[in-house]
């Protein structure tokens, strides 16, 4: 009987002590319930082309005559950009070449692919040439570039367009193509090309 005694406190110690466990458990759940995290996120700054109308032109002419772009009614590339701080646009030649028939960063001569000649960029002279010129009502155009010049063979910004006071920035601007072809410039079909990038200010 005694024995009995002895142990009967022990035993509701023992309980006393799990019960307690317990509830601390339970407060540190409840507390973990109220718990709250932050999210943020950072929205890059982008500009692309929105469309670009009118797309690849296509000229005919005599030797010894000079054709250009000019009368083509619409021929002009449009720009979006996802922030107000304005953009600018660069441009340099990407025409085709014999080891290169998609284009080429850099290179500046229209290409004939069935016979290997070319015809350079340039503005005057007797022999053969081609040139562009940009324009635009909402940029401001690179001097050089307002009239016709030679095919840049690097990137060389032609158009800057403003930050605007809100909101997103957008802009239009127009290449045209000029070619001269010389007197002995031997006939066939000659392709090339300007690639136009777009970015931030």
């Amino acid at each position: 009987m005694n024995n009995k005694i002895k142990y009967l406190p022990i035993g509701i110690l023992t309980l006393t002590t799990s019960v307690s466990a317990v509830a601390l458990s339970s407060s540190n759940i409840m507390a973990a319930d109220t718990a709250s995290t932050g999210a943020s996120v950072t929205v890059s700054s982008v500009c692309s082309f929105t469309a670009v109308v009118g797309g690849s032109v296509n000229l005919s002419t005599a030797a010894g005559t000079t054709v250009n772009t000019e009368a083509t009614a619409d021929k002009h590339v449009n720009i979006g950009c996802n922030h107000k701080d304005g953009f600018i646009v660069k441009a340099v030649g990407f025409s085709p070449d014999a080891t290169h028939p998609d284009g080429l960063v850099g290179n500046t001569a229209l290409y004939n692919s069935a016979s290997g000649a070319t015809i350079p960029t340039g503005v005057s002279g007797n022999s053969s040439y081609w040139s562009f010129k940009v324009s635009s009502a909402s940029a401001t155009v690179t001097p050089a570039y307002a009239t016709y010049a030679s095919i840049p063979n690097t990137s060389i910004t032609i158009a800057t367009f403003p930050t605007v006071a809100m909101g997103t920035s957008s802009g239009t601007f127009r290449t045209d193509y000029q070619v001269h072809v010389g007197g002995a410039q031997a006939s066939g079909a000659y392709k090339g090309a300007v690639k136009y990038t777009v970015s931030s200010s």
